[in-house]
């Protein structure tokens, strides 16, 4: 439920804007495990978790879309960066060649989650196993 409030919100500047002008948003869905991935608050609320992307070839993050969990209305937060960040489409490179020795043709990514830390952001990635068994972080 929490992704088709997603798209409705995407949907919520309108068909010219979306269709056209590509002025909205994509979630894009990196390694094993697709979006939305479930995280706590500080105050041990549940919220499902997008990462949103620019329409189109821009790979930077867009928006950090937060629902709530616990809820079946949609209560949804957008948190908006301030500056340019690595977006989660290009978080797999970037872990690719950090890690070099590992043979990736038997790894891949799983959850590539963004949190946020008194205003910065942190992805923290889960490397598994091709076949989906031990995992490396």
């Amino acid at each position: 439920i929490a992704r088709e409030w997603v798209e409705l919100l995407r949907w919520s500047a309108g068909f010219w804007e979306v269709v056209l002008q590509k002025q909205t948003f994509e979630i894009r869905d990196v390694g094993f495990v697709k979006q939305p991935y479930l995280l706590f608050d500080s105050s041990g609320n549940l919220y499902w978790v997008f990462a949103a992307e620019p329409a189109g070839e821009g790979y930077a993050l867009k928006y950090v879309i937060y629902v709530n969990a616990s809820s079946l209305r949609p209560h949804i937060l957008v948190y908006r960066p301030d500056k340019t960040l690595m977006g989660a489409s290009r978080i797999e490179t970037y872990v690719q060649k950090a890690h070099p020795t590992l043979d990736w043709s038997r790894f891949t990514l799983a959850e590539p989650i963004p949190i946020i830390v008194n205003g910065t952001l942190y992805w923290k990635v889960s490397i598994i196993t091709a076949t989906a068994g031990a995992s490396y972080s």
